[in-house]
């Protein structure tokens, strides 16, 4: 759903069909599951969705298709970029153009940005980083 729609113009019943309540609810479960979790573009949408749960209208249903509609399509985007991309690293390192090697955990010096570490290798790879010491030096 894009930001431009208005589920506000979109007419209320006093008495909203009880099938498409739960269906409407059900769907929006999910996909707000979903945007919770791994997807946050669709947090907008989900929070629009949401305040028309209990007044539900089978127009704010067809919305909420339209967010499912959206996701699978970017799965399959997205599925599709990284088996590509996978493959062109694939045939780089068979090529040889690429050469992967083992890295000990003792030598990533990426680990500072990602986790916690260990005092010791803490200030080790600041000195490398910030040049005080050179990698291969002990």
């Amino acid at each position: 759903m894009n930001p431009g729609s208005d589920l506000e113009s979109l007419p209320i019943f006093n008495m909203p069909d009880k099938i498409v309540v739960c269906a409407h609810a059900a769907l929006v479960g999910e996909l707000l599951y979903i945007a919770i979790n791994t997807v946050p573009q669709l947090r907008y949408s989900m929070s629009s969705l949401t305040r028309y749960i209990s007044k539900v209208t089978p127009a704010h249903l067809t919305y909420a298709k339209v967010v499912l509609r959206y996701l699978i399509g970017i799965k399959k985007r997205q599925f599709t970029w990284c088996g590509q991309r996978v493959c062109f690293i694939l045939k780089l390192i068979q090529s040889g153009l690429i050469n992967v090697k083992k890295c000990p955990t003792a030598a990533q010096t990426a680990d500072i940005g990602t986790k916690t570490l260990p005092r010791v290798l803490f200030e080790k790879f600041t000195d490398q980083l910030l040049g005080d010491k050179h990698v291969g030096d002990k």
